[in-house]
């Protein structure tokens, strides 16, 4: 076992991370209502969080081949998952609404397999795997008046979380936060944090599996609506890079698996050199996703293979340049990354049935020191049956996902209850009568 697994006695803190900030945001809520005070913000933001993979105008130069690059069969154990030995770390995060305010909720999950070992909050039992943690999971506008260490009232970088607009009786001032940036940002503190307990937990030798990419990348326009973004981008990477590099340091690998690529663009960016690389004569996709799937198909019909083994484009590194480095005020690591296109059904001389994708990351000292085995090794447990997913990160996805969906269950039980009614998209979700929407 690769994991130091204690005790931990989190069932007295159950109802109390559930109930006291939910308690004082409805109170919020309620006393707006009873004062006929409304606040409406945007939902949406006006960045697209999936395409952030680097500059969104990053020349080919950024991504650069290695020694390895090219076509791979990864050898797995027969494409069905097994008794997992990577931790899964994850986030999730819902949005809730009501006439007098919103606010965003964030749960975050750590997993050796189908075993919880931490959620945050907690749900009220013990865990294997202590989680002494005191972050807020629920970020509302400032403008609420919400007082409790569990509610962020301030951005990552201290601005305070304001409407972006003034729309019908917000008390935004125009310089501001969309409901899904503030979404966003609670997520990846609580994923840095979960990722924060797994190394800590982590002997050396262990591999952690993490869900989106190691850290945000950086983009180069300002966004008009919220021009505070920077600012607590820089916070959230400072953060995830620090604990990335401690893992590096205790001989702990962290791989991030992306798996979210229809809107990304990195692969795209590489076309050329990659071309040249693996010697094809092949057009640029418009994503990465297509992109991938083109390479691969064309070297399963080349080669006429049969099987059912997951297949790796790749490797490559994304180097960040001095002056970017010093522009963003982050000392960004290099990265190593690759593609897995993982089969649905066995491939026989061309790969015509449908496929999931994935990109993997990891430091590139980590790549140094393991080379392709370090991507090999997490995906080497298979795939989840109708999930194109490693087990480690289906099961800490799927965990996350359950817990968030009970806090918003919560939130809403407990404002209805106190007289405030929901936006009509929030008690859609409720009922699930809408589309099930958890990030």
């Amino acid at each position: 076992m690769y994991f130091n697994l204690g005790g931990a006695e989190n069932s007295m803190y159950g109802l109390y991370y559930f109930n006291e900030p939910t308690k004082a945001v409805v109170k919020a809520f309620k006393e707006r209502k009873t004062r006929g005070v409304r606040l409406n913000a945007p939902g949406d933001s006006d960045i697209e969080w999936s395409r952030i993979d680097w500059f969104s105008d990053a020349p080919d130069s950024f991504s650069q081949t290695l020694s390895e690059t090219g076509v791979h069969v990864v050898p797995t154990a027969g494409g069905r998952a097994r008794g997992t030995g990577i931790l899964g770390v994850d986030g999730s995060s819902r949005r809730f609404s009501t006439p007098y305010g919103s606010l965003a909720l964030a749960t975050m999950a750590l997993t050796l397999g189908p075993l919880p070992l931490a959620d945050y909050p907690p749900l009220g039992h013990e865990y294997p795997i202590s989680c002494e943690l005191s972050e807020p999971f629920i970020a509302a506008y400032a403008t609420l008046g919400v007082k409790h260490n569990l509610v962020a009232t301030d951005s990552p970088a201290g601005h305070p979380y304001e409407p972006p607009l003034s729309l019908g009786g917000s008390e935004g001032g125009g310089k501001g936060y969309a409901l899904a940036d503030i979404a966003h940002e609670l997520r990846t503190k609580l994923e840095t944090s979960g990722l924060k307990i797994a190394v800590q937990a982590a002997e050396k030798g262990s591999l952690i599996l993490l869900d989106g990419p190691l850290y945000q990348r950086p983009w180069r326009h300002e966004v008009r609506r919220s021009p505070y973004l920077k600012d607590d981008w820089r916070e959230l990477t400072r953060e995830r890079v620090e604990v990335l590099r401690e893992a590096s340091e205790r001989g702990i690998a962290v791989v991030g698996s992306v798996k979210r690529l229809d809107k990304s663009s990195l692969l795209v960016k590489a076309h050329g050199s990659l071309s040249d690389c693996l010697g094809l004569t092949l057009p640029p996709q418009e994503n990465d996703q297509a992109e991938v799937i083109q390479l691969v198909s064309f070297y399963v019909k080349k080669g006429k293979l049969n099987g059912f083994e997951p297949l790796l484009v790749g490797p490559l590194s994304m180097k960040p340049s001095e002056e970017l480095k010093v522009e963003m005020g982050v000392d960004m690591p290099e990265l190593v990354y690759s593609y897995v296109v993982l089969p649905q059904l066995p491939y026989s001389g061309s790969l015509d049935a449908p496929c999931g994708v994935l990109r993997l990351e990891v430091l590139r000292e980590v790549y140094d020191s393991k080379g392709l085995d370090v991507f090999f090794r997490a995906l080497g447990e298979g795939v989840m049956q109708g999930l194109p997913l490693p087990p480690a990160q289906a099961f800490a996805d799927a965990r996350c996902r359950q817990t968030s969906r009970a806090l918003f269950e919560h939130m809403c039980r407990t404002a209805l209850m106190e007289g405030v009614e929901l936006t009509y998209d929030t008690w859609l979700v409720y009922n699930r009568a809408g589309e099930e929407y958890a990030e």
